[in-house]
């Protein structure tokens, strides 16, 4: 995964599935929220955020913890989010795909 280019440092292990069946990903494109384990969800989160200096925060947005108040801009520039796959598929998140004017 990487954010705004920047590569994150998130284990391999952090997408496997273990004897359990407990961990892996999905990736659903049909909903409005993704769920990653704690550890990666963090680690995007965070460099996300630092991607997002300058920007006024809100809060009280029910599940989102990352949400901004963007009542007075016209525009904003956000880091593209990329979850690159096995092999050399990855899928790419725009910014404008990331905020939801909700």
């Amino acid at each position: 995964m990487s954010v705004g280019g920047q590569l994150l440092r998130i284990p391999e292990t952090a997408f496997q599935i273990d004897e359990n069946g407990n961990g892996g990903i999905i990736i659903d494109s049909g909903t409005a929220v993704t769920r990653l384990q704690t550890d990666t969800y963090e680690a995007l989160r965070t460099a996300f955020v630092n991607g997002t200096q300058g920007l006024q925060s809100t809060s009280g947005v029910a599940l989102f913890d990352a949400c901004y108040d963007l009542s007075s801009k016209k525009s904003v520039e956000v880091p593209t989010v990329v979850v690159s796959l096995r092999g050399r598929e990855s899928v790419t998140v725009a910014g404008e795909e990331l905020l939801d004017s909700g």
